[in-house]
Parts: structure tokens; sequence; C-alpha cells
């Protein structure tokens, strides 16, 4: 499942900043950034496989996780983050994230750790929750004063 749809304006992955950060090769391929008239997000052209954070399946190619902890996003998590059905693990402490909890997030139902510790998200856990069968580990841990 390609990952272009779970980049929205929803998020600000602060994309010129990740591309300041990170070398211009990985693994001997340049990585391109293009304005999609489709969705209207940043993507690369190259292969999401590589991108930082995200872990793909080596046979399949479905993005399996997502650790994009502390790395200072703001905005919403996107319903779109549902599309990715194959994801195993989310990792999304540290960032300020806020807003609620998407109920598609339900849809991700092999997932098995879900982390959104030291964030700014409230509102109730979505009731698609319980369609998530094998997860184990559960974090939202708050900043404390």
């Amino acid at each position: 499942m390609k990952a272009e749809g779970f980049i929205s304006k929803s998020i600000d992955f602060k994309m010129n900043e990740l591309k300041e950060k990170q070398s211009k090769e990985v693994n001997g391929m340049e990585l391109s950034y293009n304005k999609s008239s489709r969705d209207e997000g940043l993507h690369y052209e190259s292969d999401y496989c590589v991108w930082r954070g995200v872990t793909c399946d080596n046979v399949t190619f479905n993005v399996v996780a997502l650790n994009l902890s502390g790395l200072n996003l703001e905005g919403e998590i996107s319903p779109a983050i549902g599309r990715l059905n194959s994801l195993v693990s989310i990792d999304l402490k540290d960032n300020r994230l806020s807003g609620q909890i998407p109920d598609e997030i339900g849809d991700c139902s092999s997932l098995e750790s879900l982390d959104l510790s030291l964030n700014e998200i409230h509102g109730d856990i979505p009731f698609s929750f319980s369609k998530m069968k094998q997860l184990e580990n559960l974090s939202f841990r708050e900043l404390c004063d």
C-alpha cells in the first residue's frame, strides 16, 4: 500500500527541514521532493521505504512500522492512517500532535504497538480500537507539569 495518502495537510511533517537534515543520497539513490497535484502534499518520487522512520516489509513493500517519535510534528493524525492496514507498530511519541485519534486507526488491524505519548491529543479512545485484536502495547502517557 502506498504511503503517500498518509502524508496530508493535517500533519505538518516539516519536509523542508527533514530535507536539509538528511543526506541527499540514501543507499546510492538521490531523493527528490515534488508537489503532487493529486494530494497537494509533498512526497518523494522515489521509494517511500527509504523515508526516515518508515519500515517496509521486504517482500510486499507494505509499510509495517512508523517511528516518527521526537520529530516535532504538529497537527492532527490524518484519517488516512487507516489505509496503512499492514502497520504493526506506530510510534508518534514526543511530538506536538493535537486533536483526536481518528476512528480510521481501527482499520490497522495488524497493529501490535501504538505509542502516542507526550503529545497534545485529547478526546475519547475511538470504538474502532476494538477491531485491533493484535494490539498488545498501548501508551498515551502525557507530559507532567
